[in-house]
């Protein structure tokens, strides 16, 4: 109860962000801008966390559920270039989870989108649309950086 309690004291303000087919809250201390169907946003309260998050809404138009795709993408290293060097990326993990009865493709992998950081790709659908979300942080602050990520999750709202 105290838990909860403190949770419900504690809580930084929400800010809902509508971006081009969805919108979804955000905590203080971050700061977003938004181009066509993408948005944008870095955590800045605390530079050390040095986190980012991307939201786009992809819409499909052959009615096919492109998430199976994501998936199987997730299941694969990725590989980049860096300094003249070829680098893939570690899989951390890849599979489907259930956020509020929800269902989403989930996948983490190490140094896939920059070296020494640590992403978390979620993609669902809704319809004609589907919503990805990418959470990158330093391998050291990404757990403190997760209850807030769930927040926003929990927050989405993809309209028709």
């Amino acid at each position: 109860m105290a838990w909860a309690t403190s949770q419900l004291i504690f809580q930084p303000p929400l800010t809902r962000l509508f971006g081009r087919g969805f919108s979804f809250e955000i905590p203080s201390g971050w700061e977003c801008f938004r181009e066509r169907t993408r948005t944008d946003c870095l955590k800045v309260a605390d530079e050390a966390e040095n986190a980012y998050l991307v939201a786009l809404v992809l819409t499909a138009r052959d009615g096919s559920d492109p998430t199976a795709g994501w998936l199987e993408q997730l299941r694969l290293p990725f590989t980049k270039q860096a300094e003249g060097t070829e680098i893939k990326s570690t899989i951390v993990h890849a599979g489907t989870s259930s956020i509020d009865g929800h269902e989403w493709v989930d996948g983490t992998h190490d140094n896939m989108i920059a070296i020494g950081k640590r992403s978390r790709v979620l993609a669902t659908t809704n319809g004609m649309h589907m919503i990805v979300i990418v959470l990158s942080c330093a391998f050291d602050s990404c757990d403190s950086v997760q209850p807030t990520f769930q927040t926003i999750v929990r927050s989405i709202n993809v309209s028709p």
